[in-house]
């Protein structure tokens, strides 16, 4: 769900942008649609020319949504951030084909047209940074950037637990004889089961997969090493994230 949200966010904000009569003659591409840096360069007159209602100089491109972090730990709100790039190339956005609207007037009317916006349909309201993220050159031309902010609600979704008797809170591992060793751990998550992977320790660490050999909470899961190694436990469950892992060495 939050990937359809973060497309949808960035498709919402280019169709405002695009259906506002200010916009007529400027140039604006979507992130998500592909590579579009071509179309810009040519918007910019600087590889070939790309027009709008017969003007040049200027573009906007709305980037990509990404998600950021949440508010805290045990927030449910997914921080997600859009920015929007105002590009100009002002010896010809000045110029008879030009748009005439330079970078900044350009970034103000986003500003005013997407701070505090309302879409009803992705029930979320934008604000906006009030000064330009980025004022830079960028070759011969200016780049000005919009940088928009909303809080898309995550859907809870249970971790599995994972726990052991091991010595120091690691994973719980016997000799059974020779080369034959066994472990186990616990769970309290219903329906999970502990999934083992055991590694050299010559080698950077295998975790398991839920597709590895697994045994029920508490019980022993044996398995033969011919090398010192490491076995790690994680317990994974259907429909629920994979626990903590745990881990202990032996051979």
């Amino acid at each position: 769900m939050a990937d359809q949200f973060l497309d949808d966010l960035s498709a919402v904000v280019a169709q405002r942008i695009a259906a506002d009569p200010f916009f007529s003659d400027i140039t604006i591409k979507e992130e998500r649609k592909g590579n579009i840096q071509k179309d810009v360069d040519a918007a910019l007159a600087r590889v070939g020319m790309l027009t709008k209602a017969g003007k040049l100089g200027a573009c906007v491109v709305v980037r990509a949504a990404m998600p950021e972090r949440t508010e805290s730990e045990s927030s449910s709100l997914l921080q997600v951030s859009l920015e929007i790039e105002v590009c100009e190339n002002p010896l010809i956005n000045s110029g008879s084909n030009g748009t005439g609207k330079t970078a900044a007037r350009i970034w103000a009317y986003l500003f005013r047209l997407l701070s505090d916006y309302h879409d009803q349909n992705l029930n979320q309201t934008l604000t906006a940074e009030e000064r330009p993220a980025v004022t830079q050159s960028v070759d011969d031309a200016l780049l000005y950037v919009l940088r928009l902010r909303c809080f898309y609600p995550l859907e809870y979704i249970e971790k599995c637990s994972i726990g052991s008797d091991g010595a120091g809170g690691t994973l719980k591992v016997e000799l059974v004889s020779g080369t034959t060793f066994r472990a186990r751990a616990t769970t309290s998550t219903s329906g999970a089961l502990i999934h083992f992977a055991v590694s050299a320790l010559t080698v950077s660490p295998v975790l398991p997969t839920s597709a590895s050999a697994s045994a029920s909470s508490g019980a022993w899961y044996q398995f033969t090493v011919s090398v010192p190694s490491r076995i790690i436990a994680v317990a994974y469950a259907s429909n629920k994230l994979a626990s903590d892992s745990l881990w202990n060495e032996v051979g």
